[in-house]
């Protein structure tokens, strides 16, 4: 610590340094590092007194006591005397123990009294004492300030006194000049910043205050220096901070508003600025709003009775208490131009350490997200409806198969309600086996992928709520939501459809036996004629056999001849036989079952009865039937009945055709063949020569009443539809190329060792 310069009476004074050594003195040249005491100092001092002296000042600092010791002066002083006094003390270091000390050597007075006055000697030494004392404190202070303290002289502009804070910028020492780069004036105050170097050679940013300072009636200043280097790299860091918040705010899609503890507005981002803008009080740019109380916007609509301001109202105070973690309201906005948005403004409470420091508020559109939800809700109220007028039912399961939704036809079919089976298994809706199986299936899907029923239709057995079994017609899709699988079924009751098919059945039944009655006859005649060549041959082999038993047998070639007639007469009367027993086949109503036929006898047996009566009529009639061909899966009643009626229907157009008042007939040619198809199927042809079918019959061929015959129905070709397409086969018609219609139909086939191959083709002509 600095001190004044020495006065009358005092010959010198100095510090020192505990840790370093460093010794300052006033009033004498600055010693040597590491020396006790000036060199000057000690040259005034007795030779013989300078060991003991330097024994006190070395015992004062080991120990860091005070000292005072007499000594003798090597010259008589100015007033005479040759005695003088030693002094110094510690000096304390702020944060405990000692770094120095200090002393002065006093002289003794000038005129020092004759008597010794032992009451002023005390006085004095007191005085001294506490003069000591009270500049050892205010060093002590002064050394103590962390900030670099100088007294400086406006007139000299030196430095008078500073501490070691002061030293460290390499001010001056005391007495020398100050930097010529400022003028300091004893009345002004300053303030300013300057960049300086330290000891250690860092540059640093001090802040300097001067200011005016009178002691002891010399005008002085007091200049104070703060090293604010760390300030201001904090301050820099914080407007970096405070400049990335400010863009990360900006660049938030979102309207954000930033509150204090009193709901006052004190920063906003800019989607709220340009969102705000055209209402704000500073004409536009949204700034305005900045020192607003945004509780206090919410009052005019409150007062309107807006049911959203009255919430932010409510709920936005408990926010900036800190008594609630987050607010969530979504309101619409209609903008100036009239178009309405759909906002979600969430608040979150600002806590500094434990206390609520403020809030957080966003405003964030969600116009596209309520749209979108709308036609959502939209699409599934449209859905919804459609699934209540759709009379399958319909269940959605996930991929454990338990029961996520069931429509209301559901309801009516099995008999539970939605509230009973959503979150149950859909096992719950089968009968077993299927039922304790049905979660394997799932299982094994899921994990193989491997498709059995999904996509395809399939007829299964469900159970109703009372227990009950009925058929049900299945389709199960599979449906992908995120990472989620679900199933779609759609469930049919077939149960009145298998009555209906019953019924149809019966009634199809039915109508071919009509039909089949109506054709037998129009068959009349041409039956009589079949039947009346058998029966004559028989009856006149018979009487010519009774002619030669009414004479003598005796002759063998008369028995010959009588068994040759009785012979004749059996096979006539076995083919005649055999035309009622065809007769009487296609007259009955038949079974619905199906069996294992040969195609070529089913053919022989409908063309025989077909064809009869077409001998004498010029029908040449061709059989091209392949003997390779398997037999077929068919009910052998139905397709003689296809067959008959296609063969009659060619049989009557190509008679027509042949009438003799047609001046140039055509030839009449009737040809049946069959042919595989394919490897699961057969195709049977009936083509005819005939005039061919009229365009506008084409059309509607197949549909029932629809016919060209005076006396026809219209149900012939309708029911062979029918018929054939039970078989899981078609029925089609097509132009011969030599003239005429070409009828061809398909019928599954059975596996080749099933049956005895069909027999040969064969080819014959009537007429």
């Amino acid at each position: 610590m600095g001190h004044p310069p020495a006065t009358a009476g005092i010959l010198g004074r100095w510090d020192w340094d505990a840790a370093t050594g460093r010794l300052v003195c006033f009033g004498w040249p600055a010693a040597t590092r590491g020396a006790r005491l000036p060199t000057r100092l000690l040259a005034a001092i007795h030779p013989q007194d300078r060991p003991a002296v330097l024994a006190a000042v070395a015992r004062a600092m080991r120990r860091g006591s005070g000292f005072a010791v007499t000594c003798r002066l090597a010259a008589p002083a100015a007033g005479g005397g040759t005695r003088a006094q030693l002094h110094g003390s510690r000096i304390r270091a702020p944060g405990g123990g000692w770094r120095g000390g200090w002393g002065m050597l006093l002289a003794p007075d000038e005129t020092p009294p004759r008597r010794p006055d032992l009451r002023a000697a005390a006085a004095r030494n007191l005085a001294a004492a506490r003069l000591r004392a009270a500049e050892a404190q205010f060093r002590e202070l002064f050394d103590a300030v962390p900030v670099a303290l100088a007294l400086i002289d406006p007139q000299t502009q030196s430095c008078v006194a500073c501490n070691d804070l002061a030293q460290a910028w390499r001010d001056p020492p005391p007495g020398a000049a100050a930097p010529p780069a400022r003028r300091l004036t004893a009345t002004a105050q300053a303030r300013f910043e300057t960049r300086r170097r330290n000891d250690a050679g860092d540059l640093r940013d001090i802040l300097t205050f001067d200011a005016p300072l009178r002691l002891k009636g010399q005008d002085l200043i007091c200049s104070a220096r703060i090293d604010v280097t760390e300030w201001h790299a904090q301050e820099r860091e914080r407007q970096l901070l405070a400049r990335q918040q400010a863009a990360i705010l900006d660049a938030l899609p979102a309207h954000v508003v930033l509150l204090d503890a009193a709901g006052v507005i004190v920063a906003v981002n800019a989607a709220w600025r340009r969102f705000a803008g055209v209402q704000a009080p500073d004409g536009g740019t949204g700034d305005g709003f900045i020192g607003a109380s945004y509780l206090a916007a919410c009052r005019p609509a409150m007062a309107a009775g807006d049911t959203v301001a009255a919430a932010v109202a409510e709920g936005l105070p408990e926010i900036l208490a800190g008594r609630r973690d987050r607010l969530e309201i979504a309101y619409p906005c209609d903008l100036p131009g009239g178009e309405r948005q759909w906002f979600l403004m969430v608040a979150v409470p600002v806590l500094a350490g434990q206390e609520p420091a403020g809030a957080v508020v966003m405003h964030s559109d969600i116009t596209a997200q309520v749209r979108a939800q709308l036609a959502v809700e939209e699409r599934e109220a449209r859905l919804a409806s459609i699934l209540r007028t759709v009379p399958d039912a319909m269940l959605v399961v996930d991929d454990h198969g338990i029961i996520e939704a069931f429509s209301s036809a559901a309801e009516r079919t099995f008999g539970w309600t939605a509230a009973e089976v959503l979150g149950r298994n859909v096992a719950m809706l089968m009968p077993d086996p299927d039922r304790a199986a049905h979660d394997g299936f799932i299982a094994r899907y899921v994990g193989t992928g491997e498709r059995r029923i999904i996509g395809l239709p399939r007829v299964v057995a469900g159970q109703r709520r009372n227990g009950a079994v009925f058929p049900i017609e299945l389709s199960i899709g599979e449906l992908q939501i995120g990472e989620r699988r679900l199933f779609t079924g759609f469930a049919r009751d077939l149960t009145e459809w298998r009555a209906a098919q019953a019924r149809l059945q019966e009634l199809q039944a039915e109508l071919l036996h009509v039909a089949r009655l109506s054709e037998t006859g129009a068959m009349a005649s041409a039956l009589a004629h079949e039947l009346n060549q058998p029966l004559t041959s028989a009856i006149s082999a018979l009487r010519a056999a009774r002619r030669l038993l009414a004479t003598d047998l005796g002759a063998p070639q008369d028995a010959a001849e009588a068994r040759e007639a009785v012979d004749l007469a059996a096979e006539q009367a076995l083919r005649a036989g055999r035309i009622i027993q065809h007769l009487r086949e296609f007259v009955s109503r038949g079974q619905s079952e199906r069996s294992l036929e040969n195609l070529a006898q089913l053919v022989g047996n409908a063309g025989a009865l077909a064809l009869a009566g077409t001998r004498h009529g010029g029908v040449h009639v061709t059989y091209a039937l392949d003997p390779r061909l398997p037999p077929v899966l068919v009910n052998r009643v139905q397709i003689q009945q296809v067959l008959f009626n296609l063969l009659r229907n060619a049989v009557q157009a190509l008679m027509e055709d042949a009438a003799p008042e047609l001046a140039a007939p055509r030839p009449c040619e009737l040809t049946v063949s069959a042919r595989r198809a394919d490897a699961d199927s057969v195709e049977v042809a009936v083509a005819d020569t005939g005039p061919g079918l009229a365009p506008m019959i084409v059309e509607h061929l197949f549909e029932p009443f629809v016919t060209t015959k005076p006396d026809g129905m219209g149900v012939g070709l309708s029911i062979c539809l029918s018929i054939i397409e039970a078989h899981g086969g078609r029925l089609w018609a097509e132009p011969n190329p030599g003239g005429g219609t070409v009828f061809r139909f398909t019928l599954p086939t059975a596996a080749p060792d099933a049956v005895p191959a069909a027999g040969g083709a064969r080819d014959h002509a009537a007429g």
